[in-house]
């Protein structure tokens, strides 16, 4: 197959070479695929937790919430403090 920026017409390529092309852009297209899909589950965390971080203002001080260890799990918690926040952003990311 071609090196570097060497350019071959595709109609000059046998059809096990053109299987094998077929083959390398399928594997290609896969890996792409599934990495968007992982940045748009990263993307939609990230999102999820701008959320969790905007109750924190001066006036929910003291309030109690629930907060999230994951997209289905919570626990009770209370806002003791505004000022700095601990943000386990885990493997997941």
């Amino acid at each position: 197959m071609a090196e570097g920026n060497e350019e071959i017409p595709i109609t000059s390529l046998s059809m096990q070479q053109l299987n094998g092309l077929k083959q390398q852009l399928d594997e290609d297209i896969e890996q792409l695929t599934t990495s968007y899909t992982q940045l748009r589950v990263a993307g939609a965390r990230f999102k999820d937790s701008l959320g969790a971080l905007e109750v924190l203002k001066p006036e929910n001080k003291g309030r109690n919430i629930m907060v999230p260890l994951t997209s289905s799990l919570y626990v009770p918690g209370d806002i003791s403090g505004i000022e700095s926040v601990l943000v386990d952003v885990g493997t997941g990311y």
